[in-house]
């Protein structure tokens, strides 16, 4: 893959959401001559730093989840504080954060568990494709991986994982699991080729990348899918409907159609 062709990896998200906060709380500074003295008080502070916060990020277009941190974050540890909480719990709440959504803070999908009709509707597409092997980008604790690989014994099947707790418990999970290997790296630097099939739970903001990574380094007759979101500007082969929720389904490309695509 020529350096033109390869995906540019998105800035990451923890410095900007850091920047914010600490930006929200020189505008506060500022803003505090100016306020009534009606609201000089520690409580309406913090939230006035909360929501200068969720606005800043908001401004430099961090995902909204990231909005509704930054606005709840200073209010939670001032109610912790005011409780007599102590900072410990508070350290290590997130210590144990970090370590579940450990590529979020990258730019990357947080931790997302999917239900047990994604696996049956991913081991369907894998009996009609005959696929002989799958790889699962962001595998978390094998919410699909476990069930498809003892539904499919012969479907070897790749477990890519990232954040450390997640991947220690899919580890565990698949450890009697002979058509299951576990790997702890970041997803994006997984070589795709040679997979029959490559799946996917990650967010809307990462769908052009995958694209253009499975256009790169799969082979055309390779299947994506992915689980409640499509790519832009391509169209499915097939929408695999699932059981449990019509309203989800799994979205099937042709990595042929992509590389058309990116051609035109």
């Amino acid at each position: 893959m020529t350096a033109a062709a390869r995906p540019r990896r998105p800035a990451g998200k923890l410095i900007p959401a850091i920047y914010c906060q600490l930006g929200a709380m020189l505008l506060v500074a500022a803003m505090r001559p100016l306020l009534p003295v009606s609201v000089w008080h520690a409580e309406a502070l913090v939230w006035l730093q909360g929501a200068s916060a969720a606005l800043l990020s908001y401004l430099l277009r961090q995902p909204m989840w990231w909005c509704w941190i930054h606005l709840l974050f200073p209010p939670a540890l001032w109610w912790a504080h005011s409780n007599g909480i102590s900072g410990q719990y508070g350290m290590v709440g997130f210590i144990v954060s970090a370590l579940v959504f450990w590529r979020t803070a990258g730019g990357d999908a947080p931790l997302y568990l999917s239900s047990d009709s994604v696996a049956d509707g991913l081991a369907r597409l894998a009996e009609t494709e005959r696929a002989k092997n799958l790889v699962e980008l962001g595998a978390g604790i094998g919410s699909v991986v476990v069930p498809l690989a003892r539904r499919l014994p012969d479907l070897q099947i790749t477990a890519v994982e990232q954040a450390p707790l997640p991947w220690l418990v899919l580890r565990w999970r698949c450890r009697r699991l002979p058509n299951v290997t576990v790997c702890f790296r970041n997803f994006w630097e997984c070589s795709l080729a040679g997979s029959d099939m490559v799946f996917a739970y990650l967010t809307p903001a990462v769908m052009p990348r995958l694209g253009l990574k499975c256009a790169a380094e799969m082979e055309g007759k390779s299947l994506l899918v992915s689980s409640a979101f499509v790519l832009p500007d391509a169209v499915p082969e097939m929408v695999e409907k699932l059981d449990d929720n019509p309203a989800n389904a799994l979205f099937c490309y042709r990595v042929s159609t992509l590389l058309a695509d990116r051609a035109v």
